[in-house]
């Protein structure tokens, strides 16, 4: 319809109904479940405004963890007893920063980083309250303590958790980087390790073990004769030691039961006594220096004889210079005393006056020595092989018509050392020998 000025105009009474239009759009399956299912950016800038908590997440791992590696791996005198001195480092930098960048990841939508950085985080002060004095949890295990069967159990199956939770943990960290993911899978042996190292701390043995170890020894054979010294110097340590053996007895000479014979030739090429041959170890040791170093480093596993690892240089310095002593000048010089007094076939009084001149002398360094023990033992630090290797030499002076009596630390020392029972047992067993 036309107005007044020639226009034309709409009919009012058209609907806008009537001017729409109906498009059908032809989709295929995937494109439908696009539309639905395609993740939508989240919303908020948090990120950008509040900065990454990763780097305090990792931060707060790494402090505490490689601090309680280098003490497990003692480091400059550390034990796992100096993890108590680290406790705070369990709840400050393990507990709390990693903790604070779980939460941070969180808000930030973050869950894998929240729930790692939590688990983990939640371990440390774990760890910590079991290292905290304060709460003294090993305590309530008794004398025993950190050492008991029912403490290190229950540890060890914490550990197999987490070893377990750091496998899913693994997996998860697959999606994301490579050192990332590296990190997470060497936990997972970390863990099982320290599982393993603490369901076996019970039952380390202990020097108490070993002494029952000892009751379970075959019998070794000290190959001896009744009358010289050296022979004793390894029966006394063998019965301090409760080292089961038995003697066998053998001749001078080279008979078939001698020393020069050829069946103890076999034994030692020397054909000297001691000897020793351990069925336990299938080692057989002749002259007696060696033999007492071979039952010291197998036997005295506690050192309770000789100088261990953790002595000072000075008294393992002392240990050798001791035994050099008796070894190179007194054990010699009383031998030769013996030989121009007993046994040598032509009287020799100049060859006696020496020897005797240069026993007593030895006499007098040793008293001087035992003077600084009152008697007690040739070293400071205690009776022990060092002892056991003087006895028989000294304790012969009757025999070779030798005086002590103004040798009064000697003295005291040869009397004291007569009466341990390890000496008295020796002095009965090698004469009641069986002859070879």
């Amino acid at each position: 319809m036309a107005n007044g000025h020639g226009i034309e105009k709409l009919d009012d009474s058209s609907s806008a109904a009537d001017l729409s239009r109906q498009v059908t759009v032809q989709m295929s399956p995937e494109q439908y479940e696009r539309l639905f299912f395609q993740p939508t950016p989240a919303k908020g800038d948090l990120a950008k405004r509040l900065g990454n908590p990763t780097l305090l997440g990792v931060c707060g791992f790494l402090v505490p963890f490689c601090t309680t590696m280098m003490c497990l791996l003692q480091w400059r005198g550390t034990g796992p007893a100096s993890l108590t001195g680290i406790s705070g480092s369990y709840y400050f930098f393990g507990g709390i920063a990693m903790n604070v960048a779980a939460l941070c990841e969180f808000i930030l939508g973050n869950t894998f980083p929240f729930a790692l950085f939590m688990i983990y985080g939640v371990h440390w002060i774990n760890l910590g309250y079991m290292q905290d004095p304060l709460h003294n949890i090993a305590g309530a295990y008794g004398a025993k303590g950190a050492e008991s069967i029912g403490f290190n159990a229950g540890n060890g199956m914490y550990n197999v958790v987490m070893t377990l939770i750091s496998f899913v943990f693994f997996l998860g960290s697959l999606r994301t980087n490579a050192p990332f993911c590296l990190a997470v899978f060497c936990l997972i042996f970390l863990f099982a390790f320290l599982a393993a190292a603490t369901f076996a701390t019970p039952y380390i043995a202990t020097p108490a073990d070993g002494e029952y170890v000892l009751l379970l020894l075959r019998i070794g054979v000290l190959h001896a004769h009744g009358t010289g010294p050296n022979p004793y110097k390894v029966a006394i340590l063998l019965d301090a030691l409760q080292i089961p053996y038995k003697v066998k007895l053998w001749e001078f000479g080279d008979a078939p039961n001698g020393v020069k014979g050829p069946a103890f030739l076999k034994i030692n090429p020397n054909g000297r006594v001691p000897a020793l041959e351990d069925p336990n170890t299938s080692v057989t040791s002749w002259e007696s220096h060696a033999c007492i170093s071979y039952i010291l480093r197998v036997y005295d596993t506690s050192n309770k004889f000789h100088p261990g690892q953790s002595t000072s240089e000075q008294e393992k310095v002392n240990y050798d210079s001791w035994t050099s002593f008796l070894l190179s000048t007194l054990g010699p010089m009383t031998g030769q005393t013996n030989w121009y007094r007993h046994y040598n076939s032509v009287t020799n009084d100049d060859a006696l006056k020496r020897y005797e001149e240069q026993t007593y002398r030895c006499y007098g360094v040793l008293d001087g020595q035992l003077a600084k023990t009152a008697g007690k033992s040739v070293l400071e630090s205690g009776y022990g092989a060092v002892d056991m290797h003087f006895y028989p030499w000294v304790a012969q002076h009757g025999f070779a018509g030798l005086d002590i009596s103004k040798y009064s630390s000697l003295e005291k020392w040869l009397k004291s050392v007569a009466g341990k029972p390890e000496v008295k047992e020796a002095y009965k067993k090698i004469p009641r020998g069986e002859e070879a």
